[in-house]
């Protein structure tokens, strides 16, 4: 899962069961484990229909938006 964050930085437990075929409840254990981690971060505050960002890597892609800006 880890490698996959690189270029969905912002995922949800369907899209890791969609996306690299894990089931429901193996992703909503991955997910929690990455976010006790410090890995991850939950944004919705939700029960339901919860999204975890990398934080990391949102920071990296907004510092190279704005390097884009200003040029």
């Amino acid at each position: 899962m880890l490698p996959h964050l690189v270029s969905h930085p912002v995922v949800n437990a369907r899209f890791l069961s969609d996306h690299l075929g894990m089931a429901g409840q193996t992703a909503q254990n991955a997910l929690n484990q990455l976010t006790e981690a410090g890995v991850l971060t939950e944004r919705t505050g939700l029960r339901r229909n919860r999204v975890w960002e990398h934080r990391g890597i949102l920071t990296v892609l907004d510092q190279y938006a704005q390097n884009l800006l200003r040029r």
